[in-house]
């Protein structure tokens, strides 16, 4: 669960990464919260994203450019 700076809930789903990292761990269901402040669950092996977080798109950029300060 996700909640944001006004104390609404967020959407929480797992990125790409996640989600292939759950797979791989065999992980069976998963819970998170979505955009409509509800929560869903289902089973890994049925959850599909293309979704990258920002996270992870700050350091596939870190690899590619190692001598740029990282800046959020």
């Amino acid at each position: 669960m996700r909640v944001g700076h006004d104390n609404e809930i967020r959407d929480s789903a797992p990125c790409i990464y996640c989600a292939n990292q759950m797979k791989d761990f065999n992980i069976k269901r998963i819970v998170y919260s979505n955009t409509n402040g509800n929560y869903t669950a289902q089973k890994c092996k049925d959850y599909a994203t293309n979704h990258v977080s920002h996270g992870e798109k700050m350091r596939i950029k870190q690899e590619m450019c190692p001598m740029v300060p990282l800046v959020c």
